[in-house]
């Protein structure tokens, strides 16, 4: 099975504003640059396992939770926490608690983590940072945590209003809840990075009410319990987004700051690509999309720069699909109903009365019935849907392009886990 377009599975180039994809037709492995901007600096997690400063317009190449990296491609988000590495957490309150800066080593690989330490009182134990909640709004809190600690950790948004509890033992989201007048749609993840968790809590926001966030230690489920005077947890790193998920870290020093979203787009051309036949082939984790909007969808395509086009997308109910569209028509319309939760492996077919979609080692869906593109007319990949503003945002493993329709069994090779 040779490409003619390949990207990632460990091989990756960057340089400023670019992006090198190769492909290995006839054993020639030319690169095929992608466009790629992205207007400010951004954060990302490097091979040592510690997070590094990216210069603007240079691609991300993250390597949390994999040896061979993964393109990491964001939207535009503001980090509305002002001061996120203050290491005294000066701007939050605290109640029955103190924090000492600069104590461990935190996910940068300098010493500015804190430790947040119980007192002895018997009474709830938090600090609280107050913020400006706007109704109608998704929101995603998220800090770091170290690890393996016998205090338990909750973080609120507003209190009860919308909670969460985190087993830093186990490494488990334990509890997860809204009071779904002020908040709902809740979710919360833990995710190891180094010596820490990242733990985050998203939410949607209906009332103002919720207008705080907090870290709050606590003994099991139980918020309001006796301290010991030394039992804690070491933090770092708060961030708030106006999201329904979190984004890469973005640090703050006195005010709000926003990072710029990366666009990738444009390789290849009529050479590379067949209109006829082929497999688009994708191996991504796709950022979360808002269950709450279903006009939003994230693609990736082939296609005239603003013509027609076939793409795989991901649903705003976070499923596969896939189509070919001529003249602003859509000739079939193949989907999984698999939930993407984590990396997934899939292939889109076309070929004449001859279309199928495969995840995971799985041929999910079909179709005798559409129109192919007319031959010469597949121009550029991009992780985007073709002339329209669906970005793909997520993390893509490998890419592969072929300029003929793989046999089912290649397929299922090709996209088993």
């Amino acid at each position: 099975m040779e490409a003619s377009l390949k990207l990632g599975n460990g091989n990756w180039a960057t340089k400023e504003d670019s992006l090198l994809s190769y492909s290995d037709e006839n054993g020639n492995f030319r690169p095929l640059p992608f466009d790629f901007t992205r207007g400010s600096t951004a954060t990302v997690i490097n091979k040592a396992g510690l997070m590094e400063t990216v210069d603007s317009g240079i691609a991300r190449i993250d390597f949390q939770g994999t040896a061979d990296g993964s393109l990491l491609l964001e939207p535009a988000s503001t980090n509305l926490i002002t001061y996120s590495e203050d290491s005294s957490w000066s701007s939050w309150s605290k109640t029955s608690v103190s924090i000492t800066p600069n104590v461990l080593i935190s996910p940068t690989g300098n010493m500015t983590a804190s430790k947040l330490v119980e007192s002895l009182d018997d009474d709830n134990h938090f600090t609280q940072l107050n913020i400006n909640n706007i109704p109608d709004t998704d929101y995603t809190y998220s800090v770091y945590v170290s690890k393996t600690h016998t205090r338990n950790v909750q973080l609120n948004i507003g209190a009860s209003r919308l909670k969460a509890n985190y087993d830093l033992i186990g490494g488990v989201v334990s509890a997860v809840s809204s009071n779904g007048t002020d908040f709902n749609n809740e979710s919360a993840t833990i995710t190891s990075v180094g010596n820490f968790y990242r733990l985050t809590l998203s939410g949607h926001s209906i009332t103002n009410a919720g207008n705080y966030i907090r870290i709050a230690l606590i003994s099991g489920s139980t918020r309001f319990y006796q301290g010991d005077g030394v039992s804690g947890i070491y933090i770092w790193g708060a961030q708030l987004e106006a999201l329904p998920y979190a984004t890469s870290y973005i640090p703050t020093n006195g005010t709000a700051v926003t990072r710029a979203a990366d666009t990738c787009i444009g390789a290849g051309d009529v050479t590379t690509f067949n209109s006829e036949e082929g497999v688009l082939f994708v191996d991504v984790n796709p950022l979360d999309t808002d269950p709450l909007d279903t006009t939003i969808f994230k693609g990736i395509g082939i296609g005239q720069v603003t013509g027609d086009s076939l793409w795989v997308y991901i649903t705003y109910d976070n499923k596969i699909s896939a189509q070919i569209r001529i003249g602003g028509v859509t000739q079939f319309y193949l989907l999984s109903n698999v939930i993407i939760s984590d990396f997934i492996k899939v292939a889109f077919k076309w070929s004449a009365n001859d279309f199928s979609l495969w995840v995971n080692g799985n041929e999910e869906d079909s179709s005798s019935v559409g129109n192919l593109l007319p031959a010469n007319t597949l121009q550029s990949l991009q992780f985007k849907v073709p002339g329209a503003s669906n970005n793909f945002y997520g993390k893509t493993k490998q890419l592969q392009v072929f300029k003929t329709a793989l046999t089912d069994a290649e397929l299922q090779t090709l996209t088993t886990l």
